[in-house]
């Protein structure tokens, strides 16, 4: 498979790879390389797969902090119902062990990574990536670029 150049120089599947690690790491680096992305004239697997780099980092970063203040919550409503209401300091300790909500915001970081490196690879290799939930998303408001590339006027 032939890599594309861009104008600027670079692939366009190290770009897609660097979209995709950029979401892993900053969310305004992502939002900003996906505004550059769109905004140039560019291929077309670069774009949706900036895109769906945004869409990804979106999801993971609203689950992983609902789950992560479900936790903080957790532990308060611990702390008021064992030790303040009925003094029991052992069952405390043993609840804030049981932090579920924490456990499944640490799974979602493991998630989150295993995604951004399966995606990271894929786009490295020139190819868009099918992540089944989040390109369905993606093509449904993203839209067939090819097609609309080219606007007829009548004279």
């Amino acid at each position: 498979m032939e890599l594309k150049l861009t104008k600027f120089g670079i692939s366009a599947a190290l770009l897609s790879a660097i979209c995709y690690f950029a979401g892993y790491t900053s969310f305004v680096t992502v939002a900003l390389l996906l505004m550059f992305v769109l905004m140039s004239d560019l291929d077309y697997s670069l774009k949706k797969n900036a895109t769906q780099a945004v869409v990804i980092a979106v999801i993971f970063s609203i689950a992983i902090r609902c789950f992560s203040a479900l936790s903080t919550s957790y532990l308060d409503a611990c702390n008021t119902i064992f030790i303040d209401w009925f003094d029991l300091a052992k069952v405390y300790k043993v609840m804030i062990k049981l932090n579920i909500c924490s456990l499944l915001a640490s799974l979602l970081r493991l998630a989150d990574f295993i995604v951004m490196l399966y995606a990271f690879v894929t786009a490295l290799k020139g190819g868009v990536v099918k992540l089944p939930v989040i390109t369905n998303l993606v093509e449904k408001h993203f839209g067939n670029i090819e097609d609309t590339s080219v606007i007829e006027t009548e004279d």
